[in-house]
């Protein structure tokens, strides 16, 4: 289950992504890019009907919307320099987080 405290640590290989660039200002508004196929460290892979392409995490803002608990969608916007990083190591980071917690 994916939440909004934990979103960002977790895996987008599945995720419906909107974004918008920093650097180009003909992007000044989110655009729907797709559903991401891949992830590497510095990049994510989208596809978008029937072609790909690779996007810099750190150049661009991204928006998701999840599903909560009680049935509604929620919208999630961030830096994609926070997602920088392999999914595997971001998902280590949460169970830091949550042992840090406890004590």
């Amino acid at each position: 289950m994916r939440d909004a405290q934990t979103f960002i640590y977790l895996d987008f290989i599945g995720i419906e992504l909107y974004a918008k660039s920093k650097k180009n200002p003909n992007w000044s508004e989110f655009q729907f890019i797709g559903t991401v196929i891949d992830e590497t460290k510095y990049t994510l892979r989208v596809k978008n009907e029937d072609h790909s392409k690779i996007y810099i995490k750190d150049q661009y803002m991204f928006r998701s919307w999840i599903d909560q608990p009680n049935g509604i969608k929620k919208m999630i916007e961030f830096d994609g320099t926070k997602i920088k990083g392999n999914p595997e190591n971001r998902i280590k980071l949460i169970r830091k987080k949550n042992r840090r917690k406890l004590h």
